[in-house]
């Protein structure tokens, strides 16, 4: 991976970052379980934080998350940042349609759709 810089590290441990971003994340969807929503969301910013740049699903996660929890502005902000990384993230699209339904702004809510039309359609199915 690009984002760590290994030069100065031994091998062994440059390998092992390879895997860090990857096992926290899995870490954090196990971590969901547990209920505490709070931990949850800490350690899913951290995975956030030493993770690539470009990892669109964690961002997804994070707004949708907070989408659950009632925090509408921040499930927007997240989403967005999701789409914005990588407009092939269907579930962040899919959740922007539900805010913006929400909203009562119906044309964004029909651009979303046309998106997780053309990426995934049967994400649609999913609801």
């Amino acid at each position: 991976m690009d984002w760590v810089d290994k030069t100065n590290l031994p091998s062994s441990i440059a390998q092992g970052f390879r895997w860090y971003p990857k096992a926290i994340y899995n870490e954090v969807m196990n971590s969901e379980k547990s209920g505490d929503l709070k931990a949850f969301l800490d350690r899913l910013k951290e995975t956030l934080e030493v993770g690539p740049k470009d990892f669109a699903w964690g961002y997804e996660y994070m707004g949708r998350s907070y989408f659950l929890m009632g925090n509408i502005k921040e499930g927007k902000k997240y989403a967005q940042r999701a789409v914005e990384m990588d407009d092939y993230c269907t579930l962040a699209h899919l959740l922007l349609q539900s805010i913006y339904l929400n909203e009562g702004d119906t044309t964004a809510a029909l651009q979303e759709e046309s998106k997780i039309l053309l990426h995934n359609p049967e994400v649609i199915n999913l609801r």
